[in-house]
């Protein structure tokens, strides 16, 4: 079987029931406040108000465009882990489709939010001076992580449509 529907056979598997698709419903929304908010509490004197009149929508839909990347990933590892070895899958290689890669992806996408970069940066140790250059390259950054994002989802899914319904 080729790729592509190997990919929209371990997708459809992992979303096939209802309760599935509130969990990436809910996922989706729960990692969105999480990013939204990471500013709001690394940043001394952030608060909710400050967060939402600063953020322009361009951001916001970039979050949540994470947010539901990050799900999708969460939500077809849940189906790999139940499938388990029928889906040709080690422990190993289920750590690196993605899972701690896309999380640790989206916490750098918030670059994308220009008010957002210095207060996580800094959180994590970063200056100021290193997150404002890197503002200069954010958007390439974002499409990294993207991109990124889509293939460890792509993997994860060819993995699971290997198996049978």
């Amino acid at each position: 079987m080729h790729t592509l529907p190997l990919i929209i056979n371990g997708t459809g598997q992992a979303l096939r029931s209802t309760r599935r698709k509130f969990v990436l419903l809910g996922l989706t929304l729960l990692i969105f406040a999480v990013l939204f908010s990471i500013p709001i509490f690394t940043i001394q004197g952030n608060s909710l108000a400050i967060q939402l009149s600063i953020t322009r929508w361009t951001d916001a839909a970039i979050l949540l465009l994470l947010s539901s990347l990050l799900s999708l990933v969460i939500v077809l590892h849940i189906e790999l882990r139940r499938c388990g070895k029928a889906c040709h899958a080690s422990t190993v290689s289920m750590a690196g489709t993605g899972l701690v890669g896309t999380a640790f992806a989206s916490l750098l996408a918030t670059a994308a939010c220009s008010s957002c970069i210095v207060g996580v940066l800094g959180f994590i140790g970063i200056g100021s001076a290193v997150a404002f250059v890197l503002l200069d390259y954010r958007w390439y950054i974002v499409w990294a992580i993207i991109v990124l994002s889509v293939v460890f989802i792509m993997l994860t899914a060819k993995s699971i449509g290997r198996i049978p319904r």
